[in-house]
């Protein structure tokens, strides 16, 4: 079957005319909805092109219903699969209102009524919850392509009563829901519905896991995060503290999720300007690497530049340059010369310069950095302070060496042209 995404119902306007046209054009369409056997019939002998998975040859009811949407949620699948994303959001809605049309609208009951009506224990209730989960999420799918966040943010909250019917509010999947959706929210602007959702995340692990559980410590490190993306600094660092004492109680002190937890509440403590604490918590993370054999790791070397910022905050440049140069050297070794991670890690040690007044060692990172981000599509990440006559003075990209074995740049990484005199 080929041809442009449309669904064609009996009910349209002169829908036999576009069935010809695409017929005869080779532009068939995904889907051919009839409403009665008779139909179905006609059209089948008419159009014998059509095969019977185009055309719904349901009388009536539920059958009927489940087929048309069947046929719906296919040609929103190839709608996507096309990148025809405002297409995509049509038949989306098309799909929600196939739902309504049978079953009833369930936006105009308010919540009792809405429990009466679609019980999840009835197969008519499940059904409808069901599909109209899939309508509302495909729906949401085709907004983000558009970058249509508010809309997309009303739909998933529109969503989230049925996800509470159709998984309870003690299931993984509801928690998932809860997770996904927050971030969505975070991403989209609107913090609190972000928080709203991420506080659910919170109850809910403690309802399925118990107050003292390391899903519920992973929910309030997230749940602090955002608090301090909010600048509410000091709840956000009570759930830091309250999380990585419920790991410790727990027994659990090592392993990626207790590192992924210390690596959280840095970042809560650096926000709340607590910075013994978020040092205190990144060396133990790098402690952690260490002892288990992960210096080659790249989460090492990332710890290894964040503890760097964190000693350029206090005034340490020459620790904080060392680390910077370590972490540099890990990227190259694990990835490579032209990969956006190791660029990263340039740029970061061209903003250690940049702030510590070195403009001309700056300017040659950021000169050697620059090609790479902007070929991976991360060149916002650049922020050269030098100005245009001096980048272009030092043109040459800057050659970083294989081996870390001085704590000076100059001696480190001789800041050399690939052809002409090093750069003093």
């Amino acid at each position: 079957m080929t041809g442009k995404t449309e669904i064609i119902h009996e009910n349209s306007a002169g829908w036999a005319a576009l069935v010809r046209k695409h017929v005869l054009t080779g532009m068939v369409a995904v889907g051919i909805c009839v409403a009665s056997p008779a139909a179905a019939t006609q059209t089948a002998r008419e159009f014998p092109v059509l095969t019977t998975t185009q055309v719904a040859d349901a009388a009536s009811g539920e059958k009927f219903v489940a087929r048309q949407f069947h046929l719906i949620h296919q040609a929103f699948g190839q709608a996507m699969r096309d990148k025809s994303f405002a297409s995509a959001l049509h038949i989306s809605r098309q799909m929600q209102q196939v739902l309504r049309d049978h079953y009833g609208d369930e936006r105009d009951l308010s919540t009792a009524e809405f429990d009466a009506v679609f019980t999840i224990t009835s197969g008519t209730g499940f059904r409808f919850i069901q599909q109209m989960h899939i309508a509302i999420n495909s729906e949401v799918s085709a907004l983000l392509e558009l970058r249509d966040y508010s809309t997309a943010i009303r739909m998933l909250e529109e969503d989230m009563h049925l996800d509470r019917k159709l998984f309870g509010q003690a299931s993984p999947y509801y928690l998932a829901e809860l997770e996904e959706h927050a971030l969505i929210a975070k991403a989209g602007g609107d913090f609190a519905m972000a928080q709203r959702w991420l506080a659910e995340a919170v109850r809910v692990t403690e309802i399925m896991f118990g107050r003292q559980s390391r899903q519920r410590a992973d929910a309030l490190l997230a749940l602090g995060l955002l608090q301090s993306d909010l600048g509410r600094n000091e709840t956000a660092k009570l759930h830091a503290d309250d999380a990585i004492a419920m790991f410790r109680e727990l027994g659990i002190a090592s392993g990626y999720e207790f590192r992924l937890a210390l690596a959280d509440s840095a970042l809560i403590y650096t926000r709340s300007g607590d910075f013994p604490a978020a040092e205190a918590a990144i060396s133990r993370v790098i402690g952690l690497l260490e002892r288990a054999n992960l210096t080659d790791s790249l989460e090492y070397g990332g710890h290894l530049g964040q503890l760097a910022n964190l000693l350029a905050r206090k005034g340490d440049i020459a620790k904080a340059e060392r680390l910077q140069l370590a972490a540099i050297e890990n990227a190259r070794t694990a990835t490579s010369e032209n990969s956006a991670i190791y660029a990263l890690r340039v740029v970061a040690l061209a903003d250690l310069y940049r702030d510590d007044r070195r403009d001309h060692l700056a300017a040659a990172l950021y000169e050697r950095a620059g090609p790479v981000l902007q070929a991976s599509g991360q060149g916002a990440f650049l922020r050269p302070r030098a100005d245009p006559a001096t980048l272009a003075k030092l043109g040459p990209e800057m050659v970083l060496p294989g081996q870390i074995d001085s704590s000076t740049i100059v001696d480190v990484i001789k800041l050399a042209p690939r052809s002409g005199p090093p750069v003093p």
